[in-house]
C-alpha cells in the first residue's frame, strides 16, 4: 500500500521475507496487518486491467468503420496489430450478442440499491 503515510506491506508478506524485512524497514517501509494474498490479488488485477486499458481498443476504435473518414491512424498499441482487426466493429451476430449481454447486466445491475454520492453537497 502507498499513500502519504509511506509504503506498508502486509504482515505475511514481510514475514517471509527473512533478512530482507530488516533491510525493508530500514528504508521505512512499514508493515499492517493483512493477509498477503489480498495483496497479491489485488496486483494482479491491476495487471489485468493495465493490460486490457494498454491493448484493447478504445470505444473510438472500435466504432471507426462506421466513420472511417472521421478518424485518425494513432500509435496507440492496439493500431500497431495485436488485435487490430478482430475487435472492430461490424454489423454480425457476435457483435449483436456482446451488446445484448452488456445490456442485460447493465439492466440486471439497476436493481441494486446504491446510495447516492453527492448526497451531503
Amino acid at each position: 500500500m502507498y499513500g502519504f503515510n509511506g509504503v506498508a506491506l502486509p504482515n505475511a508478506i514481510v514475514a517471509r521475507l527473512g533478512g530482507l524485512s530488516n533491510i525493508l524497514s530500514d528504508l521505512g517501509i512499514t508493515t499492517f496487518i493483512g493477509g498477503g494474498s489480498q495483496f497479491i490479488f489485488t496486483y494482479l488485477w491491476l495487471l489485468l486491467l493495465m493490460f486490457i486499458a494498454f491493448t484493447l481498443p478504445n470505444t473510438q476504435q472500435i466504432i471507426e468503420p462506421l466513420n472511417p473518414e472521421d478518424s485518425e491512424q494513432g500509435d496507440a498499441l492496439f493500431n500497431q496489430g495485436l488485435f487490430h482487426n478482430t475487435l472492430k466493429f461490424r454489423y454480425s451476430i457476435g457483435w449483436a450478442l456482446i451488446m445484448s449481454g452488456v445490456l442485460v447486466i447493465a439492466i440486471f445491475g439497476m436493481t441494486r440499491v446504491s446510495e447516492f454520492l453527492y448526497f451531503q453537497f
